[in-house]
């Protein structure tokens, strides 16, 4: 793992209060590529994302001396990686597909 990375990870984590017990039924996650996601669920009550009732979003900017790159899309190919792990967290299931059991 680069330094870039290494900071990322560092700055969500410290954010996301990781490390902190969460209540009984709840997980926390995290992924990273490029940018980082750290999501916290609670189970049973994870609703369907839409435009209007999403949850509260925090955006933290790593400041650095390389060049700058991308902020916006890029956060969104973690998200579905950062549930998955805080699924994991709360109930030691490992989620495979996004899709729906037929």
């Amino acid at each position: 793992m680069g330094d870039r990375a290494r900071r990322v990870i560092e700055l969500a984590s410290e954010k996301a209060g990781w490390g902190n017990p969460l209540p009984a039924e709840w997980g926390r996650g995290i992924a990273y590529q490029a940018t980082v996601n750290v999501t916290h669920v609670e189970l049973s009550r994870l609703p369907m994302a839409a435009l209007r009732g999403d949850p509260e979003v925090e955006v933290h900017i790593v400041t650095k001396a390389e060049p700058p790159t991308k902020v916006g899309e890029m956060a969104v190919p973690p998200i579905a990686p950062a549930v998955a792990n805080a699924v994991f967290a709360a109930t030691g299931t490992r989620l495979r597909t996004l899709l729906p059991d037929p």
